[in-house]
């Protein structure tokens, strides 16, 4: 190895001096490239969240075990855990409709106030457009259900009309 390397690690071992204080530099620069990324927003936020865990874990402890209870609860009522399920499902689903139809009560809101009538006026001609629908396919629904009945009716005042008119 001295034979082949023997020149490179001598001048390795007098420029040595050098090398160190190059090093020194670069440790030096190292430091300071450390503090600036210490004092990042960043890195501030992600200790800072570092240190409400461990100030959290007592609370976060008492939290599981509520949680724990909770679902020990529902799995011995399992009727009632669907029975609250559902009516909750339900009532986020009418919650949807209204946050859907909320823009439309705007509208008839601002309508209103620039027609300076009320509420009611604006939309007591939808309701009623809606109610007459409404009337309509619950007419059609009962018609199709009781056809039979219906048509039996109609042919017994078809005949007595005719038998009227002879």
């Amino acid at each position: 190895m001295w034979e082949d390397q023997g020149e490179n690690i001598t001048e390795t071992i007098l420029n040595m001096g050098d090398h160190l204080k190059s090093a020194k530099e670069n440790q030096d620069l190292l430091n300071d490239s450390v503090n600036k990324l210490d004092s990042s927003p960043a890195v501030q936020f992600q200790q800072a969240l570092g240190q409400l865990k461990l100030a959290l874990e007592p609370l976060l402890g008492v939290i599981a075990s509520i949680v724990g209870k909770i679902a020990e609860w529902a799995k011995n009522n399992p009727t009632l855990v669907a029975t609250i399920t559902a009516i909750v499902t339900t009532l986020g689903i009418l919650l949807g409709i209204m946050m859907g139809l909320a823009p439309i009560f705007t509208a008839l809101s601002v309508a209103a106030g620039a027609l300076r009538v009320s509420i009611g006026a604006i939309a007591t001609p939808v309701l009623i457009v809606i109610g007459v629908i409404t009337a309509l396919i619950s007419i059609g629904v009962a018609l199709w259900k009781n056809w039979d009945t219906v048509r039996k009716k109609a042919s017994e005042i078809v005949g007595e009309y005719q038998n009227f008119l002879q």
